[in-house]
């Protein structure tokens, strides 16, 4: 009798065990996915909008969040596909996609032409209280440069080098690309530097959107907000300067690889 019951009460705290520890992971990951407080919708442009690509990308911030399947707090919307209406393409369509979600960021990845026409539509909705308001930050936008900006809270580009520029504006002019072709041939990874570090930076924003609502929160400067998104130990910010007017950009920043500045300096010595 007393040999059962050191038996019952052995398997009684086995099983109790088991339920705690498996009470705590479904909180744990539950935790990770509430952090968000809703969807981290990832808006894929031209040249970024491959079906590999962005299976990666999601996958990679779904872990991130503690997720091993696709569902998750990440939301894909594909450019041009998600954007079809009546047989053409419309980017006007982007506040009607995210209309009926809870969201609580937008990374923008390659901005197509036009595409701050509904970014700032969004930001509009959001000011008058028709809209939770949540941050817009674009990733190597191809849309016009004043209008990213004034539709963002964040804009990233690569700093290039000036001989990569001048080598790819020259290939444009002499071939006479169309606007799609030119921003398909930009994205080539053998066009842009660094185009396999893009998920991860993808990645970067996606973790770090509670880390930017804080700081924004407690009046950062914005130049700090920006430098705080990316590894610091991979990645250096700097602000972006208007080519025309020469005057800097508030919310506009430069991404460039302290990998790339250690390998150099190797090459010299």
């Amino acid at each position: 009798m007393k040999k059962n019951f050191l038996i019952f009460i052995v398997c009684f705290f086995v099983c109790f065990s088991f339920f705690i520890s498996c009470n705590k992971e479904k909180k744990q990951t539950k935790t990770n996915w509430t952090e968000v407080d809703g969807y981290i919708a990832v808006l894929f442009g031209l040249g970024y909008n491959e079906e590999s690509f962005v299976a990666e990308t999601i996958m990679m911030i779904q872990q991130k969040y503690g997720m091993t399947t696709e569902i998750g707090p990440a939301l894909p919307i594909i450019f041009p596909k998600d954007f079809r209406y009546s047989g053409y393409t419309r980017v006007s369509l982007l506040p009607e996609i995210l209309k009926e979600k809870k969201i609580s960021a937008l990374i923008v990845l390659g901005a197509a032409e036009n595409m701050h026409i509904p970014l700032n539509v969004i930001k509009e909705n959001m000011a008058k209280g028709e809209t939770e308001e949540f941050p817009i930050i674009s990733l190597f936008p191809q849309d016009d440069v004043l209008g990213i900006e004034s539709a963002s809270d964040l804009v990233y580009d690569f700093l290039l080098e000036e001989s990569i520029l001048s080598a790819q504006d020259n290939f444009f002019d002499e071939k006479k690309l169309t606007e799609t072709e030119m921003a398909e041939q930009i994205m080539k990874e053998e066009s842009l530097p660094f185009f396999s570090d893009i998920p991860t930076l993808v990645v970067d924003v996606a973790s770090n959107i509670m880390v930017f609502k804080e700081k924004k929160q407690r009046g950062e400067k914005l130049f700090d907000i920006a430098s705080s998104v990316f590894d610091n130990k991979k990645w250096k910010v700097f602000p972006y300067y208007d080519a025309e007017s020469g005057l800097k950009s508030y919310n506009h920043f430069l991404l460039k690889k302290i990998e790339n500045d250690v390998k150099n300096q190797g090459v010299k010595h």
